[in-house]
């Protein structure tokens, strides 16, 4: 059920791009990269210690309902901190694609609404992981995706309009929200108590985690954002439109490691975990040099997909799907790094992403397609690097702690 969700909401991103005029799209665009920053900022590993605790008393159905009302409380005071700096950050990014100020206003409201229904769900989510009922908590995921995917083939199809996009997205999730919140009503008792432990176990945890989410959340969608000040709004949309052909693949890839991973987990041996290591490694290098080799030989079917509007990018497609494959082969080896829990200097990668991107924007016109697809692929080497540098430590060290025979 999970590939049927991920291959649903891949349609749905491209529906979306295909039926919005470009300077909707522009405008969308930037509202989702700010509604998704704000999702992970408002997060800060909460989900993450909820699991884990939820993990620890889930035999007690009344506990983990005062941890839940608890995470909802501590999480909601996140959210309105989020919100506060979202004002700022949706009207700077918009720049020159930004509406009249009462549309404006309208927009914010509707992105402040999908983040605190997504708050919702994540909670509410988690919690259905943590009391093992897994499929409840893909059935609210595919039908979030099913209802984005039929109003972007009907409504917006009729109307085609960012605000009407935006509000089939709060649709989407607030299906979700409303499902999983049924759910956990009938798994879990009433209350309206919270855990003093439990308040301070989230702020702890959130500070130790702020910093790391706050890169996060803002890396990922920092080239939209630059874009979105200093270029036009065709040049908006079309950074927008390439990243979602390159969502298809990160989604494609991120199935794969879903299914790999957790078996990858229970090898044992050193020098078999190592051979598939370099076997999956070697397959992921070969399935992006493909596709590169692809969008090079024939720009023209993969820019099929986002629609006619975008048939002009053909020059720049091979940049775009560099910058996805370099991103994938960088997740598709922090996943298998995550199987042996090889993490120790994962903090590298934020300084160097940081001096890249400071150093890219001085010699690069990020105004331009051109300069704007460089600059997102320049982003997304550092992590790579600082990912293989953490394989080949530990692949060294588990090799060399095998006896040796005397």
């Amino acid at each position: 059920m999970q590939a049927l969700t991920q291959v649903v909401a891949a349609l749905a991103g491209v529906a979306v791009v295909r039926h919005l005029p470009v300077s909707d799209f522009a405008i969308y665009a930037v509202a989702l990269s700010v509604q998704s920053a704000l999702a992970v900022l408002s997060d800060v590993g909460v989900t993450t210690l909820l699991l884990a605790r939820a993990g620890e008393f889930h035999a007690d159905l009344h506990r983990v309902a005062v941890l839940a009302r608890t995470a909802r409380a501590f999480r909601l005071r996140l959210l309105v901190g989020c919100l506060v700096i979202a004002a700022p950050l949706l009207w700077f990014s918009l720049g020159q694609s930004r509406p009249a100020l009462p549309m404006w206003i309208v927009i914010f409201l509707v992105v402040c609404s999908i983040v605190t229904m997504q708050v919702a769900s994540s909670l509410d989510g988690t919690l259905l992981l943590c009391l093992l009922k897994t499929e409840r908590q893909q059935i609210g995921q595919l039908a979030n995706a099913a209802a984005r995917l039929a109003g972007f083939l009907t409504v917006l199809a009729a109307v085609p309009s960012y605000l009407i996009a935006l509000g089939i997205n709060l649709l989407g999730v607030g299906i979700q929200a409303n499902l999983y919140r049924r759910d956990l009503q009938h798994a879990l008792p009433p209350t309206r108590s919270e855990s003093l432990e439990d308040h301070a176990a989230f702020r702890y945890f959130a500070r130790s985690q702020f910093i790391n989410a706050a890169y996060y959340a803002f890396s990922s969608q920092i080239t939209l954002w630059i874009v979105g000040i200093v270029a036009t709004t065709r040049v908006v949309a079309e950074v927008g439109a390439l990243g979602r052909l390159s969502n298809i693949i990160v989604l494609a890839q991120a199935a794969v490691l879903g299914l790999v991973v957790p078996r990858l987990a229970r090898y044992r041996d050193p020098r078999l975990f190592s051979l598939r290591f370099f076997q999956v490694v070697g397959m992921a290098c070969l399935a992006s040099l493909l596709l590169l080799g692809f969008a090079v030989v024939a720009p023209e079917a993969l820019l099929w997909v986002i629609g006619p509007k975008y048939a002009n990018l053909s020059p720049v497609l091979p940049l775009a799907i560099a910058a996805a494959v370099t991103y994938t082969l960088s997740i598709t080896i922090f996943g298998l790094n995550s199987a042996k829990a090889w993490f120790e200097y994962n903090w590298v990668a934020v300084p160097l992403t940081l001096l890249t991107q400071a150093v890219s924007l001085k010699i690069l016109d990020i105004a331009t397609i051109r300069g704007a697809l460089i600059f997102g692929w320049i982003t997304v080497i550092p992590p790579l690097l600082v990912n293989a540098a953490i394989s080949w430590n530990g692949l060294r060290r588990s090799i060399a702690a095998i006896p040796r025979p005397t």
